[in-house]
Order: C-alpha cells, then sequence, then structure tokens
C-alpha cells in the first residue's frame, strides 16, 4: 500500500510530532453520538480515539485525539500526531466516526497549533548558531535554545518559534493559531504553515 499524504509530508518536512487543541461548543446529542463510536459500550469522557496513517513498511503516523468536557456544553478536544510502528489501542474509537459526527457541525475553528521539525545539521544551517561564553563553553553543553515571536501590527501574536541547535541535529517547535476545519486531513495544512515558518530559520548547505 502506498504511503499516505500525512505520512509522506511528515517525512519530506522533518515534521516529528504535531499537536492540536481547539475549544468546542457541543449539544448533549452530539456528545451521545460520539459514544456510539465504542460499539454502544457506556463510556463515560473523556473519550479517545485513535487512527494511524499507512507509510514504509512498518512505519505509520499515528494519532491520538482527547475529547474532555470543560464546563456545560464547553468541550476541549486535543489531537497529537506522531511516529510509530503500532496503531491505536483497541479501546480507543475511530478518529474518522469523530470528524463524521461532529465535524460538519462545528464547522471552521480556530485552533492552537504545535508542530515540531528535525533537521540534519549536514544538511542544512540554522540562521542561529550556537555560542560560548568567555572560557566556560559548557555552560550551553554544545546547545543553545532561542526563543523568538512575530506579532503583527496591533500587537496580535502570529507564532512562536524554539530552536534549538544540537551537535547533529537542529529542532524547530512552532506554536501558532490556524483556522481549520476538523478532518481527516486537517494536519496537512498545519504542518504546511508551520514548514514555511521553520523555513525562515534555515538555510541549505553547500554539498560539496
Amino acid at each position: 500500500m502506498a504511503a499516505t499524504p500525512i505520512f509522506q509530508l511528515f517525512k519530506k518536512s522533518g515534521c516529528y510530532h504535531v499537536q492540536i487543541f481547539a475549544d468546542l461548543v457541543l449539544r448533549p446529542s452530539l456528545v451521545s453520538k460520539l459514544r456510539e463510536c465504542f460499539g454502544g459500550r457506556r463510556r463515560k469522557l473523556p473519550f479517545y480515539f485513535g487512527a494511524a496513517y499507512e507509510g514504509d513498511g512498518k512505519q505509520v503516523i499515528g494519532l491520538s485525539a482527547r475529547l474532555e468536557r470543560v464546563k456545560a456544553d464547553r468541550y476541549a478536544l486535543w489531537i497529537g500526531l506522531f511516529p510509530s510502528i503500532t496503531g491505536p489501542p483497541p479501546s480507543f474509537g475511530k478518529f474518522s466516526d469523530l470528524v463524521e459526527r461532529i465535524g460538519k457541525h462545528i464547522g471552521d475553528r480556530e485552533a492552537q497549533a504545535t508542530v515540531s521539525f528535525s533537521f540534519q545539521r549536514n544538511a542544512v544551517e540554522s540562521v542561529f548558531q550556537p555560542f560560548t561564553v568567555t572560557d566556560r563553553p559548557t555552560i550551553f553543553d554544545e546547545i543553545i535554545g532561542v526563543t523568538g515571536t512575530k506579532k503583527d501590527a496591533h500587537g496580535k501574536l502570529l507564532y512562536q518559534m524554539e530552536i534549538s541547535v544540537g551537535e547533529k541535529q537542529i529542532q524547530h517547535t512552532i506554536r501558532f493559531r490556524q483556522t481549520l476545519r476538523l478532518a481527516d486531513d486537517a494536519p496537512v495544512a498545519l504542518i504546511e504553515t508551520a514548514g514555511k515558518i521553520s523555513n525562515l530559520a534555515l538555510t541549505p548547505k553547500d554539498v560539496k
């Protein structure tokens, strides 16, 4: 079976983790429909859902989602994606069922996203480089963390980027808000946005 678009994007971009958080307002009838995802077994919140996006060999991109009640009709939805070699636990509902039952009801929603990337230093160089302080280079132990923020003209935070530069790897973690619709391929748009931000802090290394 061919690798899925999400798996291919993870591999191509250097992404290794995605986390999505969204506030939702759900009617009791919708919550009842979600209980149907667990084969009729009575379930109490939080509800857990999962998926596995096929990749190369045994490698997949795993998805884990948690829906919990905050108060009254307000809920919090957490979604995480990560490389794995196993699928979700049997006790989890299917993420596709979650999308089918509430996706069209919640519509477009602003979500908080955190996307992490890792790059090999023999392929790229960071705009931000490790440095030493006087004669105490071990203070940074060959790694330095940098956090930068970008705001719009009104002072609203557009994104925050954390960068760490190690001996062999460069890691970026991008935090931002983006409007998206709950769908099986929703993470694709987030990874593409974060990838564009991440590339601003990288330069290709000349290979001789």
